[in-house]
């Protein structure tokens, strides 16, 4: 059978399965994504018209059908990740048999077979690519856990290990797309503004791998115990870095923060040139605030969070979608 015919029959077998509350944990997404993104479906679409296949109408329905038939077969199989299993390259699956229909019994079985499987359409050189993808993704870290409440410029700026593909939220982030991970230099400051959360009721918990490169960060508030978006180089890292939290009795804070309310961060004046206008500028230094969506305050000792606006001076919105995060009131 040619690809594009293994690729209609799986679609055309997995209509039947039309179960619409899929949940997807962050391997059943990555590798959604991965397959869905490394193979070029548009160009098998218009192969196949060319071949004088008219099955689906137009490229966008039919790249919609392989999305949701991805995301079934997937769930259908609800595979189970451990890290010394990706070492290995296995992983445990539901027994399913050709036509999507559940066998009951689990089995463990290598990566590669259950994706020849699963996804019968895939060449032996994407399946090897898969392969690595899951083993450097989930398999076990050599990494060591780490704790500091001061040097936090020289920890976010730190160097990143390798890297792997995996699906962000607002909880799970990449290293590569923060934007405090550049040097104060670089930001055209003196001091880095990550440097105001060193005031005594925030911590920052990493991974560094042998090297001293960095894998993952945490920032932890003291007082509540409770913890921040998690950056990291890929999911291993992030979820390594989650249970050397946990171990220590932190806990994802609320989705607004709100229990941050009156923590602390150092008021640092300092003086940014101002490329467009060519002068500097007196500014006091404010780090991306994740999560926290509220206001602050200053008394030009420390920056409070608050969760109400009703304050008597130097008030301002914290927007953790903004870059700097504080806008004047």
């Amino acid at each position: 059978m040619t690809r594009e015919g293994k690729i209609l029959e799986l679609i055309n077998n997995y209509l039947i399965y039309d179960k619409l509350d899929i949940e997807y944990d962050s391997f059943n997404m990555s590798l959604s994504d991965r397959l869905y993104n490394m193979i070029d479906f548009n160009t098998i679409f218009w192969d196949m018209r060319t071949k004088g296949n008219r099955d689906y109408e137009s490229s966008s329905e039919f790249l919609v059908a392989i999305e949701i038939t991805l995301n079934k077969v997937i769930d259908k199989y609800a595979p189970k990740v451990t890290p010394d299993r990706a070492k290995e390259k296995e992983i445990e699956v539901n027994g399913v048999n050709k036509r999507g229909i559940k066998t009951g019994k689990r089995t463990v079985m290598k990566f590669g077979r259950w994706l020849n499987q699963a996804f019968p359409f895939l060449t032996d050189i994407e399946k090897e690519k898969l392969g690595d993808w899951y083993s450097d993704n989930y398999g076990p870290l050599n990494a060591t856990f780490h704790r500091a409440t001061t040097g936090f410029e020289n920890i976010v700026t730190k160097r990143m290990g390798k890297r792997a593909g995996f699906s962000t939220t607002s909880w799970r982030k990449s290293l590569a797309d923060s934007c405090m991970r550049y040097e104060a230099s670089v930001l055209n400051l003196t001091e880095h503004p990550y440097s105001a959360y060193e005031s005594g009721d925030w911590e920052l918990c990493y991974l560094l791998d042998q090297d001293r490169k960095l894998l993952s960060r945490c920032l932890v508030n003291l007082p509540t115990k409770t913890h921040s978006a998690i950056y990291g180089v890929s999911s291993p890292s992030i979820q390594m870095l989650k249970e050397e939290m946990r171990k220590l009795g932190y806990t994802q804070v609320s989705e607004d923060a709100e229990e941050w309310d009156g923590s602390r961060l150092k008021y640092i004046e300092d003086v940014w040139y101002n490329t467009n206008s060519g002068e500097d500028v007196s500014v006091f230094l404010t780090p991306y605030v994740d999560i926290f969506n509220g206001y602050a305050y200053h008394d030009r000792k420390y920056i409070y969070l608050s969760v109400s606006r009703d304050r008597p001076f130097n008030s301002y919105f914290v927007d953790p979608f903004e870059s700097n995060g504080f806008n004047e009131i």
